[in-house]
């Protein structure tokens, strides 16, 4: 916030990026407080209102993209939406302190400082692998607008956001229930890879027929809800399907290495899946230079990677389990 100040008056900012600028600091803290009432949340085994955030942020998110893109804020429609998201979602996690969870406001500096010397391994390398999977889920829009025209990049945007952005956040907010529950039996010398293999298994049930149905109604729902000039987005919509599917897998079991403190690991197959990415869409993007085939390859790379990344989750389950 204090370089944003500094930098808008001395007049070195320009005027088009202030407002995103002056957001950032306000963004950083609020979805730093929604990760940490999260967790506070997950450890008192309250997971619905852990789950809460996840889902309202998300929502609000999106909803607000499409209400400002059809009032005309084009410009700072994705700047200010992103607010509202945290803004709203923070609000909804926080309403229940009162009466649930008075305790976090009771800051313990000795104990904060001491937990973090005792576990800054744990943040050397999931840092890094965080900064990774950031680069990784944000790099084909940045590839693309260098690689096609915004027309066609805009199609690839909105199949993004429709279909991966939701599905990630509910996808999270599994993740945290899993993830409490798989480390209790971990800390209570139990196996967890029939409840693993349970829920792979039930994912797979739902989402074969969900994405049978979706794929022979999705020009029909693009243009009923976004019009009939985004028709074109449907087929990139349907390519991505697929690793819709193994992307929401895989991020719900990717705790896994950390319960197993296989951190390390985890970091070197994300960066894998970086390296994986990057060659996929130079291909795409400046070898065939066709956006379709782009994307088609890109879903079929992730694919293929999230279901290795699942195979793997489960033999650290099955490994734990025989030990």
């Amino acid at each position: 916030a204090v370089v944003c100040a500094f930098l808008t008056f001395a007049g070195l900012l320009p005027e088009q990026w202030r407002l995103t600028a002056n957001l950032i600091a306000p963004l950083i803290f609020l979805s730093s407080l929604g990760y940490v009432l999260s967790f506070w949340w997950n450890r008192n085994d309250r997971y619905g209102k852990s789950a809460a955030y996840n889902v309202v942020h998300s929502v609000t998110n999106n909803v607000s993209k499409v209400a400002l893109g059809f009032a005309g804020w084009h410009k700072w429609g994705l700047v200010i939406s992103a607010f509202i998201g945290q803004v709203v979602g923070v609000l909804t996690i926080l309403f229940r302190i009162r009466t649930n969870g008075g305790e976090i406001l009771r800051f313990r500096f000795g104990d904060i400082v001491a937990a973090a010397r005792r576990h800054k391994a744990f943040a050397l390398y999931s840092l890094p692998h965080k900064l990774i999977n950031v680069l990784t889920v944000n790099m084909p829009i940045f590839v693309m607008c260098a690689a096609f025209d915004m027309v066609q990049v805009g199609f690839f945007a909105l199949a993004l956001n429709v279909a991966m952005r939701p599905m990630w956040a509910f996808a999270r907010a599994l993740n945290q229930v899993l993830f409490q529950r798989v480390g209790e039996n971990e800390s209570r010398d139990e196996s967890s890879a029939l409840l693993l293999n349970s829920i792979c298994r039930r994912m797979v049930l739902v989402f074969v027929p969900l994405v049978v149905v979706l794929w022979m109604l999705q020009p029909w729902l693009t243009e009923v809800f976004f019009g009939t000039e985004w028709v074109a987005a449907s087929g990139l919509l349907r390519m991505m399907l697929p690793w819709m599917v193994c992307s929401f897998m895989a991020l719900s079991l990717n705790f896994v290495p950390s319960v197993y403190g296989r951190q390390k690991a985890a970091f070197v197959v994300e960066c894998v899946g970086f390296a994986v990415n990057v060659a996929a869409l130079s291909v795409g993007a400046f070898v065939v230079r066709n956006v379709v085939v782009c994307v088609s390859i890109l879903s079929m790379v992730n694919c293929l990677y999230s279901v290795g990344q699942i195979c793997w989750y489960l033999m650290l389950a099955a490994k734990r389990n025989t030990q």
